[in-house]
């Protein structure tokens, strides 16, 4: 991680010890950023994820609360276990990029929240609760069909991955979901896994 001062590399560990607490019962999302590389990002303004890596702006960093910096981890996180970057992928030749990448922020930011994890206070974030209980593509056709004044919010923080072919970035992808549900497996904590995600790892 370049760009690591002692500051921000505490505050990462607290993020990180923080997930690994039993109590929490997130032993899969705690093992999924394991597998995950965090790269300190200066000037991306929030953060971002493709999927294997998570940048991160040290200015973020700095100003967010321990219980802050652990909910942009866990909506980061949030992009790779709901699959909203093979989506974009595979549908990019008609699907708007932005309006997709906001979609699967109201669908995060509502399940984390849900789950009691808040984002940092300053940010203008996606979290409607019109939206309880759609998926990221009901919730995207909604957006496409209603053309809201759409505030700026994080909502481009989702990257392509770059010079990778779509099959082996999936069966990176793939690769680490899987390592983390047999992490929380072993730990008898299959529960932290979230039901989609069960359901791709029988199927895998």
């Amino acid at each position: 991680m370049s760009n690591m001062t002692p500051s921000i590399k505490r505050k990462l560990d607290r993020a990180k010890i923080f997930l690994m607490d039993p109590e929490k019962g997130e032993v899969f999302f705690s093992s999924l950023l394991s597998f995950l590389n965090i790269k300190v990002d200066p000037g991306c303004g929030t953060a971002w994820t493709d999927g294997l890596n998570i940048g991160i702006d040290p200015e973020l960093i700095e100003k967010a609360t321990d219980e802050e910096l652990v909910g942009v981890f866990m909506h980061e996180m949030g992009h790779v276990v709901f699959d909203h970057i093979p989506i974009y992928v595979e549908n990019k030749s008609w699907m708007n990029r932005r309006l997709h990448n906001i979609a699967g922020d109201h669908y995060i930011n509502l399940y984390i929240g849900d789950k009691g994890y808040v984002l940092p206070h300053w940010l203008d974030v996606y979290q409607d609760k019109k939206y309880k209980g759609w998926s990221t593509m009901q919730i995207y056709q909604d957006l496409d069909e209603n053309e809201p004044d759409l505030p700026n919010g994080i909502g481009s923080d989702i990257r392509l991955p770059d010079n990778m072919s779509s099959t082996e970035y999936k069966e990176r992808v793939i690769g680490n979901i899987v390592k983390a549900t047999i992490q929380a497996e072993r730990q008898n904590a299959y529960g932290s896994v979230p039901g989609s995600i069960q359901r791709v790892v029988k199927e895998v």
